[in-house]
């Protein structure tokens, strides 16, 4: 799982920069009127229903849309779900690179004036080192979430060497 991508003030995010977090990545678009509001809304429920751990998950958001999505305007959008959440904008090259690398999808196009877009709702689950582990399908509630945030936090912990354990880093 790869991409590099620009924030508000255009500073280069990678997936490496949230290493050691779960980060929980989706597609979308402001001005989609369906699952790109619900998407966040749910993602914000998540990190209130996980509390303390909230704080060891990372939501990004990338916009297919980075020609009205562009600056601080995608920002203030995913900062009025949750002031934690990043939103993520590139070249078209760019973001078809992020999508290609997480098996999403999306189409942009224009009819009578007007931007159509089509993507793949689903949110990716990705462990602290940059392993996508789980699709989570769109219409997973805020506690099916936090269960695969939880259930990810406990594999890791589980695969890390104790130190009794024989085995050098």
């Amino acid at each position: 799982m790869k991409f590099s991508l620009n924030d508000s003030s255009d500073h280069r995010v990678c997936l490496e920069n949230e290493k050691g977090k779960v980060v929980l990545l989706t597609l979308g678009y402001t001005h989609c009127a369906d699952a790109c509001p619900s998407t966040p809304a749910r993602l914000a429920q998540m990190r209130r229903l996980l509390e303390k751990d909230a704080e060891a998950v990372q939501v990004i958001f990338v916009t297919i849309d980075p020609d009205r999505d562009a600056g601080p305007f995608l920002q203030r959008y995913m900062r009025a779900f949750d002031p934690s959440f990043v939103g993520l904008h590139g070249l078209d090259n760019e973001t078809d690179a992020a999508a290609t690398s997480f098996h999403a999808d999306y189409r942009i196009g224009k009819f009578e004036n007007e931007v159509l877009a089509e993507h793949t709702v689903d949110s990716y689950l990705v462990d602290g080192n940059g392993h996508m582990r789980v699709v989570l399908p769109h219409l997973h509630s805020a506690q099916q979430v936090v269960d695969g945030v939880r259930a990810v936090f406990a594999d890791q912990a589980d695969c890390t060497p104790r130190a009794d354990s024989g085995l050098s880093s």
